[in-house]
């Protein structure tokens, strides 16, 4: 395993309670690392400043999308 996969993995464990079998990393992105964890979740980690911050403007419109939705 590679030291980004393992600092990701290291950051999941922490927030969400789930048990790792398989894990794939998708590092081609040039906006997001993807870190795909047992063949059914997908964790999302911006690469740089810029994509923080449209990462914090998706996770607003997420939340007021989510009630019309």
């Amino acid at each position: 395993m590679n030291e980004l996969a393992e600092q990701y993995l290291y950051q999941i464990k922490k927030v969400f309670p789930l048990e790792i079998d398989a894990f794939i990393l998708h590092d081609s992105g040039d906006d997001f690392v993807v870190i795909e964890v047992n063949q059914s979740w997908m964790f999302r980690f911006p690469r740089q400043e810029f994509s923080r911050k449209a990462f914090a403007v998706e996770k607003t419109f997420l939340s007021r999308f989510n009630p019309i939705s």
